[in-house]
């Protein structure tokens, strides 16, 4: 259930530059897009007072060469949906150190740069994904996870070209929940 449709109504595009910074503060589920960074980014889940536990969805394309960064606060869900062509990479993080959700729902979700879920974040792949991130570049988890969450959660079949668990080469293989069951998956 979407209470909220953030800028930019069809055919617009939410152009976002070095710096440019979206704070959803609305208490609102909210769809979001289409996007283009042109540079490094960051669009915010709520403020430290506002919009928690809410999901938020990236529907239509998200493109340009810039750095999407995702700041999660208090029980956010990111959901991103859609075959996506932005290049500067996927960050998502926490600086005010709260639980937060970032689940990929098609494959291209994350463009084809690098993707990073730092401190906090969880990152799931849902059921049926491919290529939801791109087979050449390095997805990197860092940090710990509120209790009961898990890190990584997957639930198809994902290959990537680097796989790195805080700071550490997970080397080459098939990684699943049986070969990383502090991850998860099924």
């Amino acid at each position: 259930n979407f209470g909220l449709h953030a800028l930019p109504k069809s055919p617009a595009v939410l152009v976002m530059n070095q710096g440019s910074q979206l704070i959803l503060r609305s208490n609102k589920n909210a769809v979001i897009g289409p996007v283009e960074f042109l540079d490094r980014a960051v669009i915010w889940g709520g403020a430290s007072t506002s919009g928690h536990r809410t999901v938020r969805l990236f529907k239509g394309t998200i493109s340009g060469p810039g750095k999407f960064t995702l700041e999660g606060v208090n029980g956010n869900t990111f959901e991103i949906d859609g075959s996506n062509t932005f290049t500067g990479g996927f960050e998502a993080r926490s600086s005010q150190k709260q639980s937060f959700v970032v689940r990929a729902k098609s494959d291209g979700a994350f463009g084809s740069g690098e993707v990073k879920i730092s401190d906090h974040g969880s990152l799931v792949l849902e059921k049926g994904l491919k290529d939801a991130i791109s087979d050449r570049v390095k997805l990197s988890l860092e940090g710990g996870t509120a209790p009961n969450m898990m890190k990584l959660v997957i639930d198809s079949e994902e290959q990537v070209a680097e796989f790195f668990v805080d700071g550490e080469d997970q080397g080459v293989g098939v990684f699943t929940s049986r070969t990383h069951p502090s991850l998860g998956g099924s």
